[in-house]
């Protein structure tokens, strides 16, 4: 029934504008747009002739998030109550708006105006540039270029914040654009706003599991002091960096190690420091010859797990192997003291 589809459209809008405004994605992100209520009702009475009976769920996304992802533009009071629908003389051009619409094509008279607006901002009059853009969001709310131009404009007037609430407007409108929710995360970290930069960087990995965005992602877990996500992160991680990226490796393990040990998980960190170890190089823990930094830090970390395990022969015979494998070497301070407790812990024992 055409009544029922309507309904179910409705009704998973709904879910989708509760989701949207709880601002939380469930990975450790949110974002934290300005919300205008005014602006938004208005928006949704604009669309509400053309666009409430579309059934495709891609239009559906995208209105719901002018209508929730709106900035607190104060120069959008004069025209509020322009916004509502209006009717056209011409059944013909309602109707060509609607195909137009529905095809996500915008029309030739809109796209003028958009195109003067960028015209005005390469000539840096912003003010005039700021009403034909205005305009153009009035007109079709839907527009990305026209809130992108918009977070510029706000971002040579020096106001980051609202620019940056500008470009997630035009990134969710866009669409699968990783390397702009990339420069949004960078942007919003700046900005000291961690978790929707966790939420950008969410956006951009489910466009691509890059490892370095999952990187990223996982730092900023650590830093509003959600561990064991990070870890999930890392692992994550670990599982897309191919063995030859070893400094890559190195860098996810210490940190899981790291991890492991402040949830006081010591016997996880052991065994992820532990793989390091084997796959550093041919022959793995029997072989710890011609040792770099890294491999130096994670046999220090070992160890330290070793004794927090209460498990003093274990990290003693890892270090008895370090220095039989490396005749000579001088090894750091943090080694030479450990060796001397795991043998202190040995005698007492």
């Amino acid at each position: 029934d055409q009544n029922e589809e309507e309904d179910d459209d409705e009704s998973e809008e709904e879910e989708m504008d509760e989701e949207f405004e709880q601002g939380d994605d469930g990975e450790g992100g949110r974002f934290t747009l300005a919300h205008d209520s005014e602006l938004a009702k208005a928006i949704a009475r604009s669309k509400g002739s053309s666009s409430s009976k579309k059934s495709s769920l891609e239009q559906i996304k995208k209105h719901r998030v002018v209508k929730k992802l709106v900035m607190d533009v104060p120069e959008m009071d004069d025209i509020w109550q322009d916004l509502a629908p209006r009717k056209t003389k011409r059944r013909t051009r309602r109707r060509r708006r609607k195909r137009m619409e529905g095809r996500g094509i915008m029309p030739s008279e809109i796209a003028d105006i958009l195109g003067e607006a960028n015209t005005l901002f390469a000539f840096s009059d912003l003010g005039a540039a700021r009403e034909k853009l205005l305009e153009v969001i009035r007109l079709w709310p839907s527009s990305p270029d026209a809130y992108h131009t918009l977070g510029l404009i706000h971002e040579e007037e020096g106001d980051a914040k609202r620019a940056l609430e500008c470009f997630i407007i035009a990134a969710h409108l866009t669409g699968k654009d990783n390397h702009l929710w990339r420069r949004l995360a960078d942007m919003s970290r700046e900005q000291e706003n961690y978790q929707q930069a966790i939420y950008c960087l969410n956006r951009a990995i489910k466009n691509c599991m890059d490892p370095e965005y999952l990187w990223e992602k996982a730092s900023l877990l650590s830093m509003i002091g959600q561990p064991r996500k990070a870890i999930e992160c890392l692992n994550t991680m670990l599982r897309k960096v191919p063995e030859s990226e070893k400094e890559h490796r190195f860098n996810a393990c210490k940190e899981l190690a790291r991890l492991y040990h402040q949830i006081e998980d010591t016997s996880a960190a052991i065994q992820t420091l532990d793989n390091w170890l084997e796959q550093r190089a041919p022959g793995g823990k029997a072989n710890l010859s011609d040792l770099t930094d890294s491999d130096l830090d994670v046999i220090n970390m070992l160890a330290e797990c070793h004794i927090a395990a209460k498990d003093a022969a274990q990290g003693l015979r890892l270090l008895e192997a370090v220095v039989r494998c490396n005749a000579g070497l001088v090894l750091p301070i943090d080694i030479v003291v450990k060796h001397g407790v795991c043998l202190a812990l040995m005698r007492r024992h």
